[in-house]
């Protein structure tokens, strides 16, 4: 490893409408250092990434890359200056094959600009060979898991023979092997002089492959530390600081009856014989780093996806779910995580989103009463302050926290008994948070389970009553909120176990 710095972020700042994402922060790394950067879901770490990448553009500071300052660069540029980036979520077209996928920003072209396919494949056997992925590179996108979509992403990477790599949360679909072999390519790239960035919750892989670690709280950057200096409890303490500062509404409610039991609940290795019980009024969180599997739990309860074993009861009562329209017909209600995709129809109206979950309640012989939907729709816009020209707008023309209230409106309209809430203020403002949180103790008040899935803490720690900690499809720990810290928390999330 070099003495000299390659990549030097000084000063760095990011402010956008209401919110400091960035308050000058250093990060500078070394010609061949591996350099973990850790922190909290909200801390900044992918903001900075976005600003070395070019993505987004900083509000001060500066940018050098082997002693040259940068300025005026967009996410087309990196690879001339020599960066490539691993990001967290896979953007493939499905149907171009693996070769394809890796040379498209960089084609190999006969005479008259022709695809030189021959070339274009040999090279990238000879690629992925060289990693030793044993995959066929004119395979489909489509037809490949999503770790090996992740190994041919970073095929995809090193195909420039970049001097910076920047892996974001790259172990999160990869099975031990994979993680295995995808550490035996990094300390083969650190002994290349590569410089690695590498971006993960998961302490245990950053003592295995790191030098350093920088942690960011809240925007700022707290410490750089050698890894043979510091434990994984010194960086959670960091990580999360003596206190939180952050209040939230909760509202105070009479837990009663059981509302929703799950028993033994698995599939494949994404989740791994979890249990547990929700009460009437009473606001469950489900805590979890990136990959722990609480998303997948949540879409095998409501039946979007088929579990390989376990059993559900609702009041007491089992009950088979094996499609979304059976959750819903059993009182269940999902907001998922990814709001556009998967919990909005973006070419219809802000009306016929809230109406969607219980169109039939609206339908009188086949037909649907125009005006009774209208008049929901329009109690729930003005229940939830909806900010939307009419209930005749386009829902995809609303603002991301918006969106999320006409997702909650939709469920609501449907009366469910229990709610599952996949982080439910992610991309939100702090505004639209504050009123998503309001709106879950409006439905414990009056009687609904809430599962709420988060992966920030004080979201965690503020709003809910029981917490189960996941790790890696395991439910760790199950315990009172008001038992437990931050600290703790992390500590069961990252390692397994209680902070020392």
């Amino acid at each position: 490893m070099s003495t000299e710095n390659i990549l030097e972020m000084i000063g760095i700042s990011k402010e956008f409408p209401g919110v400091k994402a960035l308050d000058r922060v250093d990060f500078c790394v070394k010609k061949g250092e591996v350099r973990a950067l850790v922190g909290e879901n909200g801390a900044g770490k992918s903001t900075l990434i976005k600003i070395l990448t070019g993505i987004y553009k900083k509000t001060s500071g500066s940018i050098s890359l082997s002693k040259q300052e940068i300025e005026d660069f967009g996410p087309a540029d990196i690879h001339d200056l020599g960066l490539s980036c691993i990001y967290q979520d896979q953007n493939f077209v499905p149907y171009f094959s693996i070769a394809e996928s890796i040379f498209l920003s960089n084609v190999p072209l006969k005479k008259y600009q022709i695809v030189d396919r021959n070339e274009m494949y040999q090279r990238a056997d000879a690629l992925l060979n060289k990693l030793n992925l044993g995959l066929d590179s004119r395979a489909l996108i489509k037809d490949l898991t999503v770790s090996e979509q992740q190994l041919v992403q970073i095929a995809q990477a090193l195909q420039s023979n970049p001097s910076i790599m920047i892996l974001d949360e790259p172990t999160a679909p990869l099975s031990d092997d994979e993680v295995a072999r995808l550490f035996k390519i990094i300390n083969e790239l650190k002994n290349d002089g590569v410089t690695i960035v590498y971006i993960s919750h998961r302490l245990e892989e950053i003592f295995k492959i790191a030098d350093t670690v920088t942690v960011l709280r809240n925007g700022k950057k707290i410490k750089t530390l050698a890894i043979p200096d510091t434990n994984q409890d010194d960086i959670i303490r960091l990580m999360v600081g003596k206190d939180v500062q952050e209040k939230y509404p909760k509202i105070a409610t009479e837990l009663s009856r059981e509302v929703l039991r799950v028993e033994h609940y698995s599939r494949e290795q994404r989740v791994n014989n979890v249990s547990f019980q929700v009460k009437r009024g009473e606001v469950f969180g489900i805590y979890g780093v990136v990959g722990a599997g609480k998303t997948e739990l949540a879409r095998l309860i409501f039946g979007a996806d088929n579990k390989d074993n376990g059993q559900l009861y609702i009041e007491g009562k089992r009950v088979l779910i094996n499609s979304p329209h059976d959750a819903i017909k059993n009182g269940l209600a999902f907001v998922p995580e990814d709001r556009r995709k998967k919990g909005l129809v973006g070419s219809f109206s802000v009306k016929e989103n809230i109406t969607l979950a219980s169109l039939l309640k609206y339908a009188l012989k086949g037909f649907i009463q125009f005006s009774q939907e209208r008049q929901i729709s329009n109690k729930y816009i003005k229940d939830l302050d909806i900010k939307t020209p009419s209930v005749e707008t386009l829902v995809r023309l609303l603002s991301g926290g918006n969106q999320q209230k006409v997702v909650l409106a939709k469920w609501l309209s449907s009366k469910a008994k229990v709610f599952i809430l996949d982080q439910p203020t992610i991309g939100v403002d702090v505004g639209a948070k504050t009123e998503i949180y309001k709106l879950i103790g409006s439905l414990v008040k009056n009687g609904a389970g809430v599962i709420f899935i988060s992966a920030e803490i004080p979201e965690i720690i503020n709003l809910t009553d029981r917490v189960g900690v996941m790790r890696n499809g395991h439910m760790k720990k199950i315990i009172q909120t008001k038992d437990t810290n931050p600290q703790q928390l992390l500590a069961y999330a990252i390692k397994g176990g209680d902070i020392a």
